[in-house]
């Protein structure tokens, strides 16, 4: 179904918008944040470099789309100068000209900014790992943990190098394929008064696993803007969870097995019954208290 069709592109091409399939049947770019007065300024430039790419892939991607789902591509023509023939200049070619560029270049997403951000998950996530180009951290969910990641290895295919960000849902919580799940949760972010930032898409990742996919250009870097990432991820991990289990947040928070103690404990165990080896670590993870 159509779900399915649109997890791919969003898996594989997206960027920091998602293609959303709405209830009208009509499948448009999306991409939505709640701004307040302190942030106006700086949300203004990072959002017009969004939309500015959404227009552009919708020129060159559209008519693909709509034969991908037998449909038909939603034209108009502008009211004075009449259709536009190409789309290969003005504001249309910022990808081109403004992201490409900065992508041929080594992340600029690594370095001190990875450590602050690293610091930061350190402090509101059950466990968090990394480095100065990446990290992962994870969140409860149904007793087990949501594993966010951000990487700077990764290459998109159409930008280049910049920051690659995940979250991934542990699996058999939805009844539905992730594909489903994935165009539902796409759905439901895009209401305005939604308070995660949906920058990026819910798509079925690597093994169909649920996935929360971003992608962040080089020349979308700014000091600081990836501790800005990582609370609004953390929001969004805490949202998932809340949607199927409606116990407190305390009660997660304090049931909740991440991978790594997972692992651990398992392996602590065969090696109790005598079925393995296990070299013990002194490493530990802590839970901490939500923030709001």
């Amino acid at each position: 179904n159509a779900y399915h069709l649109l997890s791919v592109p969003n898996a594989y091409f997206g960027t920091l918008s998602a293609l959303v399939l709405g209830q009208d049947g009509v499948v448009r770019y999306v991409a939505a944040t709640t701004v307040h007065e302190q942030m106006l300024e700086f949300v203004s430039h990072f959002f017009s470099f969004i939309a500015a790419m959404q227009v552009t892939d919708a020129h060159i991607k559209a008519s693909f789309f709509a034969e991908m789902l037998k449909g038909r591509q939603a034209l108009s023509a502008h009211p004075t100068s009449g259709p536009r023939m190409d789309y290969g200049h003005d504001c249309l070619d910022i990808i081109e000209h403004l992201i490409v560029p900065h992508g041929k270049e080594p992340s600029a997403w690594t370095g001190s900014d990875m450590l602050d951000t690293l610091a930061l998950l350190e402090r509101y996530s059950m466990i968090a790992t990394g480095d100065e180009k990446g990290l992962v951290a994870e969140f409860p969910y149904h007793g087990f943990a949501s594993l966010l990641t951000f990487d700077t290895d990764r290459v998109h295919p159409q930008v280049g190098y910049g920051l690659h960000v995940s979250l991934k849902v542990p699996d058999n919580v939805f009844p539905r394929s992730a594909s489903v799940a994935a165009g539902l949760l796409n759905q439901m972010e895009a209401v305005p008064d939604l308070p995660t930032k949906f920058y990026g898409t819910w798509c079925a990742g690597p093994n169909e696993s649920l996935t929360f996919s971003a992608f962040y250009p080089n020349a979308l870097f700014h000091p600081g803007q990836g501790k800005n990432i990582a609370l609004a991820m953390a929001r969004r991990a805490e949202w998932v969870a809340c949607l199927t289990d409606k116990r407190s947040r305390e009660t997660r928070w304090k049931t909740a097995r991440s991978s790594i103690q997972a692992i651990v404990e398992d392996a602590t165990n065969e090696h109790a019954r005598g079925k393995g080896s296990f070299d013990e670590d002194h490493s530990h993870s802590k839970q901490q208290p939500w923030i709001n």
